[in-house]
């Protein structure tokens, strides 16, 4: 099954490192890294859908420059998207999170959300998961297309 476009807005002021190695990353050139062809790892219902880098670094290298954890971003709601991070130590892999995970504060470093928009769209991909978060997926999820636009469609 193929779903339509999911719309992410970036937190560009609170977490411009984060936000400038995802914007680096999405685009669909076959002759660079890219997050064309990303896996979904594990897609758990109320948790998080981990989708697995198929490259380990970041733009900047094997770790990111300095650590950009922000206090005030938290993941605090329905489609907060975050890197897996601990410290400058980020591997590329992120989440998109299906509801308010406090827990997930210092684990994840959030750089975006998914857009009102796009919300209807996360219902299905959760639909698709497992109960528990030591299986991996059930059904592949695949991103098969990413690109940066400037404003989200009406």
């Amino acid at each position: 099954m193929e779903l339509p476009p999911i719309y992410i807005e970036l937190y560009n002021d609170l977490a411009p490192q984060l936000v400038e190695n995802f914007e680096f990353f999405c685009h669909n050139n076959e002759n660079e890294l890219s997050f064309v062809g990303m896996h979904g790892e594990r897609n758990t219902i109320g948790n998080h859908l981990l989708l697995q880098m198929p490259f380990p670094r970041t733009k900047f290298g094997a770790y990111f420059p300095t650590n950009e954890w922000n206090s005030k971003l938290r993941h605090d709601k329905r489609g907060v998207i975050s890197y897996l991070s601990q410290g400058n130590i980020i591997n590329g892999n992120w989440a998109i999170f299906y509801q308010s995970q406090p827990l997930q504060d210092a684990v994840f470093a959030p750089f975006g959300q998914i857009s009102e928009k796009s919300l209807e769209i996360l219902d299905k991909l959760e639909e698709v998961g497992t109960k528990s978060d030591v299986l991996f997926t059930t059904h592949t999820i695949t991103l098969i297309n990413c690109q940066m636009i400037e404003n989200i469609p009406e």
